[in-house]
């Protein structure tokens, strides 16, 4: 997802006629992009975690269902 966002932006980095509005647009959406991979980092990082504990927990008391 991020590699087609970079070649939007590289294009219209080129075309010296792309309009400042359109820039800027870029750089907002660009933004939430970058913004939800974060969130989504977080989220994986959680989500491990959560695993090593439960998967602790069969561990201690074997496996469970």
């Amino acid at each position: 997802m991020a590699t087609r966002y970079g070649s939007v932006i590289d294009d219209a980095l080129a075309d010296p006629k792309t309009q400042l509005d359109t820039l800027k647009a870029l750089r907002e959406h660009t933004a939430a992009v970058v913004a939800a991979q974060v969130n989504l980092k977080s989220a994986l990082t959680k989500l491990d975690r959560e695993i090593r504990r439960r998967e602790g927990q069969v561990g201690e008391s074997g496996a469970r269902g």
